[in-house]
């Protein structure tokens, strides 16, 4: 009876754990592989990124009602992309934010 126990807390502790750390390691990779600068179709992003077993939220335009006004024609197409991965409430999160096309910046997050 105690093996089972034992056996089942760590089942209860280390998937989790494990899930966890695996998230974080798949969007800190998936974010190494973007470049600021490059040219970049968020959309096509977006749509690879779920091939690839993430959950997206995006590409969100930056502009619109309560959005500060664009400083340039390439702000006015400011987007981003939200890439996510995790466990339950325990997300990873790698932020890209493309202006004009080309990828300006990018984050990785952590949301719990």
């Amino acid at each position: 009876m105690a093996i089972l126990l034992v056996g089942g807390a760590a089942v209860a502790i280390g998937y989790p754990w494990l899930r966890i750390r695996a998230a974080r390691d798949r969007v800190t990779s998936y974010c190494g592989d973007v470049q600021v600068g490059q040219s970049v179709d968020l959309s096509a992003m977006a749509k690879e990124a779920e091939a690839r077993g993430f959950h997206t939220i995006g590409p969100i335009p930056q502009t619109g009602p309560g959005a500060p006004a664009p400083a340039s024609p390439r702000a006015a197409a400011r987007q981003k992309l939200m890439v996510i991965d995790g466990w339950v409430f325990a997300r990873w999160v790698c932020e890209v934010t493309s202006d004009g096309g080309t990828v300006s910046a990018k984050r990785v997050s952590f949301l719990d």
